[in-house]
């Protein structure tokens, strides 16, 4: 188990796209999902340096100021009567957490749906939880995560016979959650909200290491002090720990011990156009996502997921002049909570459980064992792609193919079968495509107005800190 007593708070940085100051946020730090929430101030935002605090016991709850890190432990409060009503929904269900595997990950998995359809969670304890998911989702998640915090601990107490322990933060990652937002719908009213979206991604960066505890030393006395990097900006000392010392110069310490730092990287989702939607001629939209910790190189370029996060604002880099209308000009991101794949129906931050996998049931199994005994399993496959076009056989059989077949390149020549269909219009060629890219392990259906630079494949580029991401094609 964990000993270190100065990782009080998870935190948040950014890439050289979105250099320099946050949109000013003031109120409740960062927290155990990588989240901020609070009053928008402008533009700038003024960051004062703070002293990691220990994480002692506060009332009830030993890790109370490490998810509500500018909020007081009171008896009663509705803070603490929301991690109570958390704290008995997982006593109930105990049986659905393994408490070494969460401790280990420091993470674990809320089903929305689950938690709303308890009817001892949602009519007695806690009736607007979907209401303040939705609309105060750092506050809402802190409080599942603070009551996982302290039932770990207090599992451990009873089965080691011990006093008291130490544990470091808990993420909840909170999935499930619905409607799904179009992102033709995501507008600046949903700044500060929980939303779901779904996409595929079409670039990742590099995944980097940034500070959220950094331990100064004075260059006069030597004395040590750690000051939290709130929003992964460089904050230093303004004063010296030691009365008797007047120097304002201080040197990181990266190396210490009292240094903390999370894996943080970013991607980038494109929408999903259907043909039903009318906007087949347009340019689809993208949004920029967060990863934090467990999140961190869970989806690669060509993956479709669902994305369910916390819309924040940042300033755009490539705006940013000197006395030009562009300083007041700020994006929406988002910070991811949690990412679920829908290839293969798994999800982030539970290991080798992640997998939500496919359910079978016993008439699955039974019809498997009929196309198993087809005497011409072959055609029973061809006339099972696309089924809604008659006819095509050939052109169907040779789509067929080239999803099964392909070898291990050995030589120079590609070893995947390619295709190349040529007909009139009107005969279902792009019907028969995207039954196959629904088929594919890794399908994307490309065609004029999503074709990019990059080509087919993939392609490697350059961000403006000079950073190298890769980008789908």
């Amino acid at each position: 188990m964990s000993s270190n007593k100065k990782n009080p708070s998870a935190w948040r940085g950014r890439n050289n796209f979105w250099k320099k100051s946050r949109g000013g946020w003031q109120g409740q730090q960062k927290t155990s999902t990588g989240t901020v929430t609070g009053t928008a101030t402008g533009l700038s935002n003024i960051v004062s340096p703070v002293v990691s605090p220990l994480p002692v016991p506060i009332g009830q709850y030993e890790g109370w100021k490490l998810y509500f890190y500018d909020e007081s432990f009171k008896k009663d409060s509705p803070t603490d009567t929301r991690v109570k009503a958390c704290l008995d929904f997982i006593v109930r269900h105990s049986h659905l957490y393994n408490v070494t595997e969460i401790e280990v990950r420091r993470c674990y998995l809320v089903d929305v749906h689950v938690l709303s359809n308890d009817q001892i969670f949602i009519n007695n304890m806690w009736k607007t939880f979907i209401q303040d998911l939705s609309n105060d989702p750092q506050h809402t998640i802190n409080c599942l995560g603070l009551a996982m915090h302290h039932f770990i601990i207090s599992e451990w107490k009873k089965e080691l016979e011990i006093s008291s322990m130490e544990l470091r933060v808990i993420r909840a990652r909170v999935y499930n959650f619905e409607p799904i937002l179009q992102l033709r719908n995501f507008k600046t009213q949903h700044h500060g909200k929980l939303v779901a979206v779904r996409g595929t991604i079409i670039r990742v960066s590099n995944a980097k290491l940034l500070c959220s505890y950094l331990a100064f030393s004075c260059a006069s006395c030597q004395s040590e002090q750690t000051i939290r990097q709130s929003e992964g900006k460089h904050t230093t000392p303004t004063s010296c720990i030691n009365t008797n010392c007047k120097s304002r110069t201080f040197t990181p310490l990266r190396d210490s011990a009292s240094t903390h730092s999370m894996q943080w990287q970013t991607v980038r989702l494109q929408e999903i156009l259907a043909d039903n939607q009318g906007e087949g001629g347009r340019v689809p939209r993208t949004v920029e996502c967060e990863l934090t910790e467990d999140l961190v190189e869970s989806c690669v370029p060509g993956d479709i997921v669902t994305i369910t996060g916390i819309v924040k604002k940042a300033e755009d880099s490539s705006l940013l002049r000197k006395n030009s209308a562009g300083a007041n000009m700020c994006t929406l991101f988002i910070d991811t909570v949690s990412i679920v794949n829908n290839k293969n129906n798994s999800i982030s931050g539970k290991g080798s459980a992640g997998h939500l996998g496919i359910e079978f049931k016993t008439q699955d199994y039974y019809a498997i064992q009929d196309i198993q005994a087809e005497p011409n399993l072959f055609k029973l496959l061809v006339n099972s792609l696309s089924p809604s076009i008659f006819g095509h056989e050939m052109v169907k059989a040779g789509l067929l193919l080239a999803l099964f077949g392909g070898c291990q390149s050995s030589n120079a020549s590609r070893g995947d079968i390619h295709v190349l269909v040529v007909g009139d219009p009107g005969l279902g060629k792009s019907q028969m495509l995207h039954a196959c890219c629904a088929v594919a392990p890794r399908g994307v259906y490309v065609c004029g107005n999503t074709s990019t630079t990059s080509g087919l494949t993939v392609t490697l580029s350059r961000e403006g800190g000079g950073d190298f991401v890769l980008e789908a094609g």
